[in-house]
């Protein structure tokens, strides 16, 4: 069975492959790394946005996904909530911060904070 994917070209383009084995992945040298798409899980959209970024994707790339998929600072608060995030999330999110919410990082993470709950 095929699924959806999105890879990472070493060009920093986000690709879409609407049918996908990840052996079609692993065995290319233009690929840096790929997810399993399922954008209607929030942490699976948050995951490829956030690992992206930190491997080295194209800011245009992950700004447009971004803005389709809704990623914005309230959704943030809410993955935060709900997602395991990996070391490469969070290196992705201290680069997605002041580029998505135009926010200094210490500024978001103040504001997180102080809603309690929160990471």
């Amino acid at each position: 069975m095929t699924n959806p994917y999105y890879y990472l070209h070493t060009n920093g383009s986000l690709i879409f492959k609407p049918h996908g084995d990840p052996i079609d992945f692993d065995d290319s040298d233009l690929v840096k790394a790929y997810w399993h798409c399922n954008i209607q899980d929030r942490s699976s959209a948050w995951k490829i946005l956030l690992e992206a970024l930190a491997l080295g994707a194209k800011e245009s790339e992950v700004t447009r996904l971004a803005n389709k998929w809704k990623c914005d600072y309230n959704d943030s608060i809410e993955m935060l909530k709900r997602c395991e995030s990996t070391e490469l999330m969070k290196k992705g999110m201290t680069r997605y911060i002041p580029l998505i919410f135009n926010m200094k990082v210490d500024e978001y993470w103040t504001k997180i904070r102080k809603l309690g709950d929160v990471a």
